[in-house]
């Protein structure tokens, strides 16, 4: 799994395969398999951010 950002470094999405997107200016970093579960973790942050466990988010549960 891997965590992509646009040419800015911001984030924009998640991707199971291997991007190959150097021309379009997409930047890719691999994911930890034990964090890969995006049920569980996500990404928080830029490029230079990490993925949290969901549940030490700060977001109300519906």
């Amino acid at each position: 799994m891997f965590v992509l950002f646009n040419k800015d470094k911001k984030f924009i999405g998640y991707s199971d395969d291997i991007p190959n997107l150097p021309t379009l200016g997409i930047f890719k970093l691999k994911i930890k398999e034990e964090q890969s579960d995006l049920t569980v973790w996500k990404w928080e942050g830029d490029m230079n951010g990490k993925m949290i466990k969901i549940e030490s988010c700060n977001y109300s549960k519906l």
